[in-house]
């Protein structure tokens, strides 16, 4: 029901949208280079914080990192409170994990604590020319704090910047208004509906 869209790579008028730009590790070969980097851009995001933003751990704002095995439980909780307990997440979990840094590339979002407060995926496709964003979620607790923001930004930036793919793709329904002003707020655009 209803019209999809499909958002494209930022354009550069986005650009300073965009999280810390990433520099090549010297010394370093091919995916590791990228892993580093993109473990670099992580740490550089700006994570949300009450009153303002601030940088990682320590600043009273949640840390952004990669998923890890450690997240499973908060998974399966964050995905019992979704879609009426329907939600995929968890099943693909082991997945994700398996291929991270290869297929698959992750954000998340935890707590001073270590908690996971959300998460997102970028699957990629077409040779590794196309990156397609899946599975935002933030936990019910954390909503509205603006995470999702963070986690799309940062994972936007770790696709264009980091992995420098052609393209970066996203669906969502053209009734959902808050999806389609938080890819906008994250430099994506319309590039199909039907």
């Amino acid at each position: 029901q209803g019209r999809w869209g499909r958002l494209s790579r930022p354009s550069d008028a986005h650009a300073g949208m965009r999280a810390a730009a990433l520099r090549s590790t010297p010394g370093v070969d091919g995916g590791v280079a990228v892993a580093a980097a993109a473990d670099e851009l992580l740490r550089g995001c700006w994570a949300y914080r009450r009153g303002g933003l601030g940088h990682g751990r320590g600043s009273g704002g949640p840390a952004l990192r990669r998923l890890d095995a450690g997240d499973r439980e908060a998974i399966e909780e964050i995905a019992a409170a979704t879609y009426g307990g329907h939600d995929y997440v968890a099943a693909v979990f082991p997945e994700w994990l398996q291929h991270e840094g290869k297929a698959h590339w992750s954000i998340a979002a935890e707590d001073d604590l270590g908690k996971l407060l959300g998460f997102e995926v970028l699957t990629l496709y077409d040779g590794g020319r196309t990156g397609w964003l899946e599975a935002l979620r933030v936990h019910p607790r954390h909503r509205g704090q603006g995470l999702a923001t963070s986690l799309q930004s940062g994972l936007v930036a770790l696709a264009c910047d980091a992995l420098d793919l052609a393209r970066v793709r996203y669906t969502t329904g053209s009734g959902n208004v808050a999806s389609r002003r938080l890819a906008a707020r994250c430099g994506l655009s319309v590039v199909a509906s039907w």
